[in-house]
């Protein structure tokens, strides 16, 4: 819209303006009448800025250098009208966005207050309101109208002036400012005070800081009811994840258990959203942490479905209401704007078999290669990575379960050129060292925020603590191991019935994996008729009967080779009297096995069945006696509460029937049901949660307790990711099936709680019966010793297991060596070195947030570095979004644009570190140099752009030829003393 054009009306005689309006009119007047002024101008304004002033001061002659400005300042309307005069001028320097420097305006505005030359009243003090606007020169002209001694009101603002010579007029506006300035208040000295103040470098330490708040805005959203924001160790994980999604398209984040990676993870999907990388999420995690997912996620305003992780082992469902049809549904409406977030990915850990079988000759052909390549999860998920752009985060605690291709199978599902650049193409597996090492990862250890709570200080009585909100937090006091021996039900028998092969299968099923002894791929026989029953005869006897009766109705193989025509279960019956008949069990009571076992079934029925009955007939063993003594003196007696974790549901319901029989006071709850005559089945997932919400109500943050809970007997369907540290007894029952599974149970308590005095006790059931020539007691003795072995490809234990070798162990965290250790465990890439800077960023910019929030809104400094060449950092807010930019003085070329962090390393400092001997004045000319070569590069206009904190970066001080007059002092001073040249002086 084209604006008017500015009148004036001139003076006839001297050609000044006397009246007008327009644009730029104040600054007409101001510069035709300021030269005239001796001594005094008195300005009234509803606005005064420092900008304006330096304006109106180059009106002045060069000899008017002492003439004095008394200022009354006084806006009552406005948003900011409660703000004092002090607080703007202070606010003007620290969001100033000019492209003029504010450093010599600074010094003469100091200047000539010293010098009493410069006086500045705000009127807002006065009873009634203010809206005064003149400029009185000395006692001759008066300048009034509707101008602000501001840049906009003296240059580009529609403004209308009028000037007057009538000394009556003068006189009676003189008076009336001084009358006013009476009763207004002086706050020349205060301004003074913000004046030197502004001179002042501030320390680098704080610019370090001020700077370290570009990643605190992703997490400052003030308060929401309910909702868990992540402390610092959690934020340094999270940002290093949205570079490598920015980067890479894909991250891996291996958190240890206990270290929140539900937040983590809930608090990615928020911020990628934030951050517009994407626009939705498909969350695959397993059922028993569905209910936390949710609950971060809503709070987050996400409401994305949830799907189960075996969901993505299972073939397509043709129904549409299966649950398998809604997942592929969803992943068929997958774009690059999609989240695939995969929990507890160490899941689909043998999702790949790759390397070896381009060795193997029976997959040389390309064709059979590619077909046998994979599995059902990774063939769902690779294509929507690859071809559609996916992004794809992998979380979980235990990358490395059972061997070194593990964590190869989890690469596997992030892009293919990702794979290829991080990961030798002959490679026979990654250690955890290796991987945490890739660009894409993030790992997060106990062991690592321990030592980052060290160097923050964070210790009571010795004991390091982990900061939650306003609670500090601490690792269990004691940790003990116990070892707990038992006898096995029906041991002679079975041992010779396992020993005899009547529990073995015709031919094993091949399967392909990781040999740790050969440290390579191959193919494995693998009996798992035989592991079915030693699983089974650890657990209890019910378990053992199930086993029993598959076996009974598998066919063996000279039963299907005697048959014609095959009756579907059974061999021919004529071999078969009907006594033996009698005997066989009911086809109703289980199904057989998938394959044929050795032996035929008259002999496995003449040496099994007895032992079937004897075992029914059972209603406990000695281990179950153990467990109850046990649970009595922690439960009962110490009103604590316990977590016993079974392999299979026979064993669960087996446990909870005959506790709460005997031991009714004990509170058991199981997460199993009977279901059918001999079937058994988990509970619905909201009773589950229900039974976990009454069990650990604390740590889950229940408001109501329904019905008490004392002991809780799962599997490790419930074991993974769950939170129940109200209990510090953890009872392997059954051995686990993999290292990793040994260290999800534990995790369930050993986390951080509000009690430094905390004891755990972790209890592992083994059998007492030993016999080196038997094979049964030798694969049972294989059980235990696979469950000690932990991620390294040697096999050795990382620091201390939380299996005990002796019957007793104790470990004290409050020995830094013994805590180092045991927490170490938990992860075995983690030996306590945080190799990541930003890490260490965050967890001192945590521990110095009240300072931070003192901080001026805009700070220059300075310091010293190792370099060769000067450069300025400066952190801009542009659009409510912070810009870190790193510009070199020398070569005037921006450096690490695409690498914030990189430009964060450079500032780090201790409290301690002194300021460059560089002017302000320099800094702030750099800065706005900076600033400036950066706006035309973006394209970015200064509307909005504020400037938050710039440092000069200084190179170390060079020899200059003071430096040689120095020494060359020195060197003469020295001989001047020396002994041996008296004689010559």
């Amino acid at each position: 819209m084209k604006q008017p054009k500015s009148r004036l009306i001139l003076d006839t005689e001297t050609g000044k303006p006397l009246h007008g309006v327009g644009a730029g009119t104040l600054g007409v007047f101001l510069k035709a009448y300021y030269p005239e002024v001796r001594k005094l101008i008195r300005v009234a304004s509803g606005y005064f800025r420092l900008a304006g002033y330096t304006l109106g001061r180059r009106y002045l002659l060069p000899n008017q250098s002492s003439v004095q400005f008394h200022i009354l300042v006084g806006r009552n309307e406005g948003d900011n009208a409660r703000l004092a005069v002090r607080d703007e001028i202070k606010t003007e320097l620290d969001k100033g966005k000019k492209t003029g420097y504010y450093t010599p305006i600074v010094r003469d505005v100091i200047r000539r207050i010293k010098a009493k030359e410069f006086i500045i009243y705000d009127a807002r003090s006065m009873d009634v309101d203010y809206h005064c606007k003149f400029y009185i020169c000395d006692q001759t002209v008066l300048c009034h109208g509707s101008g602000n001694y501001t840049v906009y009101g003296i240059l580009t603002q529609h403004e209308q002036i009028s000037a007057s010579r009538d000394s009556a007029v003068i006189k009676e506006s003189s008076d009336w400012f001084d009358e006013a300035s009476k009763t207004a208040k002086d706050v020349t000295l205060p301004i003074l005070k913000v004046l030197e103040e502004w001179l002042k470098l501030a320390p680098p330490f704080h610019a370090y800081l001020k700077f370290l708040t570009a990643f605190d805005i992703l997490f400052d959203r003030g308060n929401v009811p309910g909702l868990h924001l992540p402390v610092y160790y959690q934020q340094w994980v999270i940002v290093r994840a949205i570079e490598a999604c920015k980067q890479h398209r894909a991250a891996v984040v291996l958190a240890a258990t206990g270290l929140g990676k539900t937040i983590i993870g809930a608090e990615l999907v928020f911020l990628l959203k934030h951050l517009n990388i994407i626009q939705n999420v498909v969350l695959i995690a397993p059922s028993a942490v569905h209910a936390e997912w949710k609950k971060q996620l809503k709070l987050r305003d996400f409401h994305d479905d949830l799907f189960n992780s075996h969901l993505l082992f299972m073939s397509t469902s043709e129904r549409p209401y299966h649950k398998v049809a809604q997942l592929d549904q969803r992943l068929s409406d997958v774009t690059d704007k999609t989240l695939i977030l995969i929990d507890e990915a160490h899941t689909y850990r043998n999702q790949d078999r790759s390397d070896w079988q381009k060795k193997d000759k029976k997959y040389r052909d390309e064709a059979k290669r590619e077909k046998a390549r994979g599995g059902v999860a990774l063939d769902r998920i690779r294509p929507l990575v690859e071809e559609r752009k996916a992004l794809i985060v992998l979380l979980t605690a235990t990358p490395y379960g059972t061997n070194p291709g593990n964590i190869e199978s989890l690469l596997r599902f992030l892009p293919e050129t990702l794979e290829k650049q991080n990961v030798e193409k002959k490679r026979k597996g990654l250690t955890l060292a290796q991987l945490t090492k890739l660009n894409f990862v993030s790992s997060l250890g106990l062991r690592q925020v321990l030592t980052l709570a060290r160097e923050r200080g964070d210790t009571v009585n010795n004991r390091v603590f982990i900061q939650f909100g306003t609670q500090p937090r601490f690792m269990p006091e004691r940790v003990y191991l116990r070892k707990v021996s038992y006898k096995l039900p029906e041991f002679e028998d079975l041992r010779a019935a396992f020993d005899a092969g009547l529990f073995a299968q015709d031919t094993p099923n091949v399967g392909d994996g990781f040999d740790d002894r050969r440290d390579d791929y191959r193919s494995f026989g693998i009996n798992s008729a035989n592991g079915h029953f030693i699983t089974s005869w650890l657990g209890s006897p019910p378990a053992v009967v199930q086993c029993l009766i598959k076996n009974l109705l598998t066919l063996g193989k000279r039963d299907d080779q005697a048959k014609a025509p095959a009756p579907p279960l059974f061999p021919d019956y004529q071999r078969y009297s009907e006594e033996e008949m009698a005997a066989f069990p009911d086809e109703e009571a289980g199904k057989p096995y998938g394959f044929l076992m050795r032996e035929d079934i008259k002999l496995r029925r003449e040496k099994l069945y007895h032992i079937q009955q004897r075992l029914e007939l059972l209603k406990r063993d000695d281990k179950v006696q153990k467990l109850c003594d046990l649970l009595k003196v922690h439960v009962v007696d110490g009103k604590e509460k316990a977590l016993v974790f079974v392999e299979r549901h026979a064993t669960a319901l087996f446990i909870t029937e005959f506790l709460q029989k005997i031991k009714p006071s004990l509170s058991v709850e199981c997460m199993v049901v009977r279901q059918g005559k001999e079937g058994y089945a988990l509970k619905d997932t909201d009773k589950r949660n229900e039974i976990m919400d009454n069990f650990s109500p604390i740590s889950r943050g229940t408001k109501k307790i329904t019905f008490p809970v004392n002991v809780l007997i799962c599997t490790d369907a419930n074991g993974i990711g769950v939170n129940l540290q109200d209990a510090n007894v953890v009872v392997n029952y059954d051995p686990a099936d993999s290292a990793d599974i040994v260290f999800q149970r534990a995790g369930r308590i050993i986390r951080f709680t509000v009690d430094p005095a905390r004891k755990v006790y972790i209890y592992t059931f083994e059998p007492s019966q030993k016999d080196a020539a038997s094979k049964a007691c030798n694969k049972i003795a294989s059980v235990f010793e696979s469950m000690r072995k932990h991620h390294d490809r040697s096999n050795k234990t990382f620091g201390l297991s939380i299996l005990p070798e002796s019957d007793e162990e104790e470990i004290d965290l409050t020995n830094p060596e013994q805590e180092a250790a045991f927490v170490g465990s938990f992860n075995a890439a983690d030996d306590g070195t945080i190799h990541d800077p930003l890490a260490h960023h965050t967890a001192i910019f945590d521990k110095h947030r009240d300072l931070v929030a003192k901080l001026n809104d805009s700070l220059y400094s300075s310091r010293i570095y190792k370099s060769n060449e000067p450069r300025i950092a400066v952190l801009i807010e542009k659009d409510a979004q912070k810009h870190i930019i790193l510009y070199n003085l020398k070569s005037r070329a921006f450096e690490h644009e695409n690498n914030p962090i990189a430009v964060i390393d450079l500032l780090a400092c201790q409290e301690d570190t002194d300021n460059a001997p560089i002017d302000v004045g320099t800094v702030e000319r750099a800065t706005k140099r900076a600033v400036n070569n950066w706006q035309k590069i973006s394209t970015s206009s200064t509307d909005d752009l504020l400037i938050l904190c710039s440092i000069y970066l200084a190179p170390k001080w060079k020899k200059t030829f003071s430096d040689d007059l120095l020494k060359k002092f020195r060197q003469k001073k020295k001989a001047r003393h020396n002994p041996t040249n008296k004689g010559n002086t």
